[in-house]
């Protein structure tokens, strides 16, 4: 998906972070930056259900005559922590990659300052 959307103009022109404020229309208009999205909302939602699948595995594993859970190598316990950290983390970036979907297709503002109000709160107040 992410090698499809090279095929439109340029690629996505907004770099390899995806920073909002060069991944709205103005500056990334073509409909690359979009598959790009949809191929890491893609790739985001693999991981996760790749370490839901390790970790009932692992889980289920011991329940067999063979193995306790406390006799597991050393890489089955690192494979278990590493999904444990996607399952935590990955929404996360998911959450912050719709809403820059969001920005770039519904006109909505979670990223841009333009649309709301600018209040002067770095100010500090006059004392007399």
């Amino acid at each position: 998906m992410s090698v499809y959307s090279s095929f439109f103009s340029i690629g996505a022109a907004s770099g390899w972070t995806l920073y909002p404020p060069l991944s709205n229309y103005p500056y990334s208009p073509s409909l690359a930056a979009d598959y790009i999205i949809f191929s890491l909302h893609l790739a985001g939602a693999s991981s996760i259900l790749g370490s839901i699948n390790f970790i009932t595995t692992i889980f289920i594993l011991p329940f067999s005559n063979v193995f306790s859970f406390f006799k597991f190598p050393l890489i089955i316990i690192a494979q278990m922590a590493v999904s444990v950290l996607l399952i935590i983390s990955l929404p996360v970036l998911a959450a912050g990659i719709t809403m820059l979907l969001f920005d770039r297709n519904f006109s909505t503002s979670f990223f841009s300052n333009a649309k709301k109000k600018k209040k002067n709160r770095h100010r500090l107040p006059i004392v007399h």
